[in-house]
């Protein structure tokens, strides 16, 4: 997520979305590990943890057509208040957009009408 500078990943085995995971979810995570460490330590254990991709991802993953319009998309972003949208294509995974995403596109449309 750093090197690709994103801040949300599709989990997806084969062709199946099996869920998403957020910039906020790997924060968290390692959150909790810290918290659990310092705990391990003040009663004198140690811990070894490291939370795997589906430990810590979201599995109920809000999807898009790839045939919806602009305005359906941001309708779902909006509805369910959430800052990404996977889009299926005949069920596959093939793209995601983001409120960033939308910001951009606001901005260029603004930049275009003035």
């Amino acid at each position: 997520m750093l090197q690709k500078r994103i801040r949300h990943l599709p989990i997806v085995v084969e062709t199946e979305l099996l869920g998403i995971i957020s910039d906020r979810d790997v924060r968290a995570a390692l959150g909790r590990a810290a918290v659990k460490d310092q705990q391990a330590q003040a009663s004198g254990r140690l811990f070894f943890g490291s939370s795997t991709a589906m430990e810590i991802m979201r599995t109920n993953v809000k999807t898009v057509d790839a045939d919806a319009s602009f305005g359906q998309a941001v309708d779902e972003l909006l509805r369910n208040r959430i800052h990404c949208l996977p889009v299926l294509d005949a069920g596959k995974p093939v793209a995601i957009i983001t409120d960033t995403d939308i910001l951009r596109v606001i901005g260029e449309l603004d930049r275009i009408t003035v």
